[in-house]
């Protein structure tokens, strides 16, 4: 019978550039032919790395020397989730980023609660920005305790200056991640003209938690995704105006094929109206969590559309805007507390999505009923609804209305629920009109079903439920 290590070297070669770093380290332990050709070329190594830096681990540092000194210190894409706590212990592991000639850099920054921990054990509540806000009156050596927190973040904010200038020193970067918890306050942005990292022409861009004032304030990042065919802005607390948003999507609207947006709901005084103009989108992404701003005016022009997803509180017109025939599949976020805006902007613009063949419904809890009624004469195939047992009483009434006018044409169903099973007679109601009727608990482990379900489970994740 023949064995992997009968295979040419090159053939061996082919097959671990398959697998990531960490894995290659483990490999080469396995014997001699395999650290031999492992250690004969570098390219198997500088495909990427992926460190997590949540603690301060030794272990960490030492895979990323071994894989260093293997790839002769080239690793074109880096991974990195790091806590603010521990920033400082990996300074030198940062600087190894620019001169790594990384091409993908992804970083997620997480806030670590000790400063929080400290001060609720000694009685004392901070603001946002780590000041101290009340006082119990048993806590003792006020003053000290004061000092060693407003040190601690002293020193995580010079730590955030060292992870930010290692990002701008990068100068062949193609696609760059940078994802900061909401409880860290850290600029990138406001001198990027001055840095490697402003003439990057990146193909994908995805951010969150990011101040956009300080990003677009001198217009580097404009000209940096002038070709970029992937954007995320994202983070309920993103600091800046919706124009920031527009402004930077429009920078590559000759380009762009994917989005995902959240407004941050602040009208830039010096701009009453927006307009996003996306020639080649094909999958969007788009919310709002502020209803007092729900009414500001968009306008969209979206003409190769095909995935669009919507939640929160969007004004009417840009629904319009979006809600087209060139539409194919709709993703509906029906959150719980935002449910009355968003289908007062859904009235009468779904029915404009004549070729609709793909509805997916979450966070499905009440409100259903007005979505659906929107719904019954478009030629859906397939409907995906993830939400709780209750919404699913609505689904036999809403399928009655639409074999009513759309005759016999049968579709495919599947559900997702939290908790509680459906309804048998429910479902038994629904499996007149539909041809698959499949109802599955999102917390129960897959090896509770069949394969087949298992299958159709998995596949329910791949559609982000």
């Amino acid at each position: 019978m023949a064995h992997i290590n009968d295979l040419p070297a090159e053939i061996i070669l082919l097959i671990f550039e398959e697998f990531d770093t960490s894995r290659l380290l483990q490999l080469e332990k396995v014997c001699q032919k395999w650290e031999n050709v492992l250690r004969s070329k570098t390219s198997p190594w500088q495909t990427g790395i992926e460190l997590d830096c949540r603690t301060k681990s030794s272990e960490e540092k030492q895979k990323l020397q071994a894989i260093l000194a293997r790839s002769r210190g080239e690793i074109h894409a880096w991974k990195i989730t790091i806590s603010d706590s521990t920033v400082g212990f990996y300074r030198d592991t940062f600087d190894r980023i620019p001169t790594s000639k990384v091409q993908s850099l992804h970083i997620k920054l997480l806030y670590d609660r000790d400063l929080i921990e400290l001060a609720d054990y000694n009685g004392i509540e901070l603001t946002d920005n780590f000041r101290i806000d009340y006082v119990d009156p048993t806590c003792y050596r006020l003053d000290r305790l004061q000092e060693k927190i407003e040190a601690i973040q002293l020193q995580r904010e010079r730590d955030y200056d060292i992870l930010v200038h290692a990002v701008k020193q990068c100068s062949d970067l193609t696609s760059l991640n940078f994802c900061i918890d909401n409880m860290i306050s850290l600029l990138l942005g406001s001198d990027l003209k001055s840095h490697p990292l402003a003439r990057c022409k990146l193909k994908s861009l995805s951010l969150e938690g990011i101040d956009l004032d300080s990003l677009c304030n001198d217009g580097s990042i404009f000209n940096m995704v002038s070709q970029a065919q992937h954007i995320d802005i994202l983070g309920y607390d993103i600091l800046g105006s919706d124009m920031n948003v527009v402004r930077i999507v429009n920078a590559a609207k000759d380009t762009l094929e994917t989005c995902s947006l959240e407004l941050p709901g602040i009208l830039d005084p010096d701009d009453s109206s927006r307009s996003i103009n996306l020639p080649r989108l094909q999958k969007l992404r788009i919310s709002s969590h502020d209803p007092l701003n729900g009414s500001m005016q968009y306008s969209s022009t979206c003409p190769n559309l095909r995935y669009l997803r919507l939640s929160g509180c969007l004004p009417s017109a840009l629904c319009a805007d979006l809600l087209t025939d060139s539409v194919s599949v709709l993703h509906l976020e029906l959150h719980l507390e935002l449910i009355k805006e968003l289908c007062q902007s859904l009235r009468n613009n779904l029915r404009r999505c004549s070729n609709l063949s793909t509805i997916r419904l979450t966070e499905v809890k009440i409100g259903l009923k007005d979505v659906l009624d929107e719904l019954t004469t478009l030629p859906i195939e397939e409907f995906v609804v993830d939400g709780t047992c209750d919404s699913c009483e609505v689904f036999p009434q809403f399928f009655r209305e639409r074999s009513k006018k759309l005759g016999t044409k049968r579709m495919k169903l599947l559900l997702f629920y939290h908790y509680d099973e459906p309804n048998l007679k429910v479902l038994e109601q629904l499996s007149q009109y539909c041809e698959v009727v499949q109802a599955f608990n999102k917390n129960r482990e897959d090896s509770t079903y069949s394969e087949e379900d298992a299958q159709l489970l998995r596949y329910g994740r791949k559609l982000g439920l």
